[in-house]
């Protein structure tokens, strides 16, 4: 189904993963377009999460994401799925890995099919827990569970849904229609009950996704449309102000510009301007976005790729200039400016 996000191949930049680091090197291949540039990524910070509150309305999305920056969402979910209360969580030992097992997993997977078998696979989980901890998990978001079901009924009545931005993803296998279309079928084939039996469960099967494919769609479709909007605008301002700056790649909720050195200040900061819009999709609640610079699109480490991404909302080891105690935390201009410093004195073998 299409849901109006991006795609790419030769070299598939979308299977790129920053967090793993046996394949991330492969990032390390895309430079800035000549030795005076430098990349510049910006990620909007659970902009599906966020969607999923706009879209819903749900008020456990808007106490997280309605204010910049965004509140956690992880923690509470995870101890929802694990039935525990906020008080128990927070002093359990595991809490950390609570939170990017159960937590981060269920927030990003269950909208999208009801279930949480991503959490299940790493928690080990059985079908009864998995059960026990789907139902925990959606009755902690009450609005935002009725507003997942209500997206597949209407799929099942209408046949599509409408995205914020006025466009429609079609799902005619999830309708009563195409129902009766693909029984009639099977019938005229026939081959008996058992035969019918075997269709009604592949029925069941494909329509079952088409209504998780219609949430997918509206998540989804209207981060693709966001992202459009804002490359557009982004470009526009870029012009506008003559600053030496290229739209290179879009990946997910990252967007990438190959930068002057001179005009990264100024060029981050306008991106970050524009990243926070809400362009008509996100109204009510609030976007964010984190903000990284690097020679190379490889992420940072100061022994493998001392001049890869840098990220600015938390300053790492390893900076000329940085004091200890500003590590982790968001770079000032002038931290940047060092950082910019640090990027653009690497070895003359890099050039």
């Amino acid at each position: 189904m299409r849901e109006s996000r991006t795609s790419a191949n030769t070299l598939n930049a979308q299977q790129l993963s920053k967090h793993n680091k046996e394949t991330n090197y492969v990032r390390g291949y895309y430079l800035a377009d000549d030795k005076d540039q430098l990349i510049v990524s910006l990620d909007w910070s659970a902009v599906e999460l966020v969607l999923i509150g706009e879209c819903s309305g749900d008020l456990n999305f808007a106490e997280a994401y309605g204010q910049r920056p965004h509140k956690d969402l992880h923690g509470p979910a995870a101890a929802r799925a694990l039935g525990m209360s906020m008080e128990e969580y927070n002093v359990h030992p595991d809490k950390k890995m609570y939170r990017s097992k159960v937590g981060k997993p269920s927030n990003f997977g269950y909208w999208y099919s009801g279930w949480l078998a991503t959490t299940a696979k790493e928690m080990g989980w059985d079908m009864n827990q998995t059960a026990e901890a789907v139902r925990a998990y959606a009755e902690g978001f009450p609005i935002g569970e009725e507003w997942r079901l209500n997206t597949i009924a209407l799929v099942k009545k209408q046949g599509f849904v409408q995205l914020p931005d006025g466009h429609r993803r079609v799902r005619f296998e999830a309708t009563q229609n195409w129902e009766a279309q693909f029984l009639e079928a099977f019938e005229a084939l026939g081959g008996g009950d058992a035969y019918l039996e075997f269709a009604r469960r592949a029925m069941a099967q494909i329509q079952r996704r088409a209504g998780n494919q219609a949430v997918n769609a509206m998540i989804q479709g209207s981060c693709g449309s966001l992202a459009k909007r804002a490359i557009l605008s982004m470009k526009a301002k870029i012009k506008e102000k003559g600053l030496r700056a290229r739209f290179m790649l879009l990946i997910h909720d990252e967007v990438l510009f190959s930068v002057h050195k001179d005009d990264c200040l100024e060029v981050m900061d306008l991106l970050y301007d524009e990243m926070i819009q809400g362009r008509g999709i996100v109204n009510n609640l609030v976007l964010d976005s984190s903000i990284a610079i690097g020679y190379t699109f490889q992420p940072y480490d100061a022994n493998r790729a001392p001049y890869g991404q840098i990220e600015l909302m938390e300053l790492p080891e390893g900076i000329e200039g940085i004091a200890p105690e500003r590590v982790g935390c968001r770079a000032t201009q002038e931290e940047r400016a060092l950082v910019i410093k640090h990027l653009t004195n690497r070895p003359s073998t890099m050039v």
